[in-house]
């Protein structure tokens, strides 16, 4: 078999994986059983082709603004032809678009950028929109595993973040237990209750503290100055 021969194989396998997408990590919402873990959705139904149409009219914007740069002036004044072989390099090659692919396959979802998946849309838009649906998915279980809501709340600078993240999270499941969550929305009252919860022990510590500390003196210019005194 020629290495091209080969090449075309692997991008056939590889679309064959995309074609349809598998959700294979169950939810923590009680869905009363509803558990659609399992489901697969196949490139062509109605559910997934309303997702690829927004996908679409994402990646014509990145695409058009992308070609808008390397035209201006910061870009090198490229003339049209130049900036769209730019965009997606010279030696766009079937074998670069299969390295492309494999690198985002071992990248973390929340660093796969829309002009990663305009790569995979110029070859094969299967491929682009399952990625985009995986994306999605990693998204979904960061907010209902609660770590987007504790981003919120973390400290910016902490030496103890482990233990913050997991008090939080202790916190936000000891509610999830009582309440018992049916969906994103009951999911997103609950983290909003965490994070007041959370922010009145900060601040009831902070007016502890200060309620204990000696009394400061008023700075003598301070207290005599004239614009003060309205």
């Amino acid at each position: 078999m020629s290495t091209a021969q080969g090449t075309k194989r692997r991008l056939r396998e590889s679309n064959d994986k995309a074609a349809k997408v598998k959700r294979s990590t169950r939810s923590p919402i009680d869905d009363g059983g509803n558990d659609d873990s399992t489901k697969r959705i196949n490139v062509d139904s109605i559910e997934n082709r309303s997702g690829y149409g927004s996908l679409v009219r994402i990646l014509s914007r990145v695409y058009g603004d992308q070609v808008a740069f390397y035209m201006s002036d910061k870009g090198g004044n490229a003339s049209p032809d130049e900036a769209r072989a730019q965009v997606f390099g010279d030696d766009f090659t079937a074998e670069r678009w299969l390295a492309h692919f494999h690198a985002l396959r071992e990248m973390p979802a929340d660093e796969i950028s829309f002009a990663d998946l305009l790569v995979l849309n110029a070859n094969s838009p299967e491929v682009a929109q399952g990625m985009w649906e995986l994306i999605k998915r990693e998204a979904r279980r960061e907010f209902e595993s609660g770590h987007v809501a504790a981003d919120a709340v973390k400290a910016e600078f902490s030496f103890r973040d482990a233990w913050e993240r997991a008090r939080y999270l202790g916190v936000r499941e000891s509610f999830c237990r009582e309440w018992r969550p049916k969906g994103g929305i009951e999911l997103s009252m609950i983290d909003a209750i965490a994070q007041a919860w959370l922010q009145l022990q900060f601040w009831t510590n902070k007016a502890v503290e200060r309620s204990q500390l000696e009394h400061r003196e008023m700075n003598p210019e301070f207290a005599h100055n004239p614009r003060r005194s309205h």
